[in-house]
């Protein structure tokens, strides 16, 4: 019996907020028909604000993106200038190879020449 009478008085409670709800709403309705131009006026500049606000956040977003674009360039152009510098020092040390080669080739050709020499000078004294 005691929930029974919880119940009902909950749902009174719900009735009486539902009223108030609707008394709200009614006067809500009441100053809106009353201050109808100026709630309009103020809806158009909301509207006004609202899309400027888009555009600067749209704008901003560029702004962000144009940032990204550019840190990424930045590191594109440090990766590049890091690929060529390793193509200069690979460049380099073919170039250094390419010459200690050479010098070997010449220091063999000497070495070639003196051994045919010596083969020559031998070959004199047996003659």
């Amino acid at each position: 019996m005691f929930n029974f009478v919880l119940v009902l008085f909950k749902y009174v409670l719900v009735l009486f907020n539902t009223v108030l709800f609707l008394l709200r709403v009614s006067y809500i309705c009441l100053k809106t028909i009353m201050f109808l131009p100026k709630t309009v006026l103020v809806l158009f500049i909301s509207v006004l604000v609202l899309c400027y606000t888009k555009f600067i956040l749209f704008k901003t977003v560029l702004v962000l993106f144009n940032t990204v674009l550019i840190i990424f360039n930045t590191f594109m152009f440090l990766f590049d200038t890091v690929l060529l510098l390793s193509i200069t020092v690979l460049r380099l040390y073919n170039t250094i190879l390419f010459l200690c080669i050479t010098v070997m080739v010449l220091f063999n050709t000497v070495l070639i020449l003196f051994y045919t020499g010596i083969v020559l000078f031998n070959t004199f004294l047996f003659l």
